[in-house]
């Protein structure tokens, strides 16, 4: 049973991992990217010479790499990593609106 429930969890977890980034917009590195979105996450884009951001607008609380522009409104509440972020080793940070 438990190994049961922590395999849901570990569903649950990749399920909303996919889901919070599905309204994200494909952006390639150099362009720019608008005052009220964030970047979200790296992707391979074959439209894109040099990689590409994932962005989207961002939730009351989002998780956003370090590179990302901060919208009008919201501020830093914490620092951490995150994979989908690429390089620099994945660092991001977490925003909150005020």
């Amino acid at each position: 049973m438990k190994i049961r429930n922590v395999l849901l969890i570990a569903l649950a977890s990749v399920s909303f991992g996919a889901f919070a980034q599905s309204d994200a917009e494909v952006v390639c590195k150099g362009q720019v990217v608008s005052a009220e979105q964030v970047i979200v996450g790296e992707t391979d884009a074959a439209q894109c010479n040099y990689g590409a951001y994932l962005v989207k607008t961002p939730a009351a609380t989002e998780t956003v790499c370090s590179q990302s522009p901060i919208p009008p409104g919201y501020v830093i509440t914490s620092a951490g990593t995150n994979a989908a972020c690429g390089e620099p080793a994945g660092q991001s940070k977490v925003i909150t609106r005020m």
